[in-house]
């Protein structure tokens, strides 16, 4: 089982790592694209934000539940507010492209940015900060690193990585929606 959990610890955060590249690469090329409407590469980011919310938000379920299930790492209250707000993500994204609807962006956007501002707070009680809101005396600490790879990627790392990208690609989409209905 070691092993196991060692691959998937180097896995995990090697897609991270790529993730956390790619959404800085999409932000600069928004920021820095002079027609940003009609921009293909951006045009393409939200034709297929979707997908990619959908993908990560399964993928992040998925790992989370062998963390938990199968590797036995037991989940602190934060974890579980985490989860509370990506598992809908993954139910609402993939109803979403059955039916093809696109109009639930507002609300990934709202979800993925209370994940963000979640894992911000957790990464920050990682690093030794005070607890403005006190974790329960049952159950594991929220400062607790179950993973930690390459030096800084541990699974609130993971999940502030998800939910940015979620959040930076929904809101492409959204600006590149809004800007070609006109």
């Amino acid at each position: 089982m070691a092993s196991f959990t060692a691959i998937l610890n180097l896995l995990a955060a090697a897609f991270t790592i790529v993730l956390q590249i790619v959404t800085v690469l999409v932000i600069l090329w928004f920021m820095f694209s002079k027609n940003r409407a009609n921009d293909r590469f951006l045009k393409l980011v939200s034709h297929n934000a979707y997908i990619f919310g959908f993908l990560i938000t399964v993928s992040g379920m998925v790992l989370s539940l062998i963390y938990s299930d199968v590797i036995g790492y037991v989940p602190c209250t934060l974890c579980w507010y985490s989860r509370i707000l990506l598992y809908p993500e993954a139910l609402l994204l993939g109803l979403a492209l059955w039916k093809e609807d696109r109009t639930i962006t507002d609300y990934i956007i709202a979800l993925s940015g209370f994940g963000v501002i979640l894992e911000i707070y957790q990464k920050y009680l990682e690093l030794g900060g005070n607890a403005f809101i006190p974790c329960p005396a049952s159950g594991p600490s929220c400062s607790k690193i179950y993973v930690l790879e390459f030096g800084y990627i541990t699974i609130p790392v993971m999940a502030l990585t998800s939910f940015t990208f979620i959040f930076v690609t929904m809101l492409i989409h959204n600006y590149i929606t809004k800007r070609n209905s006109r």
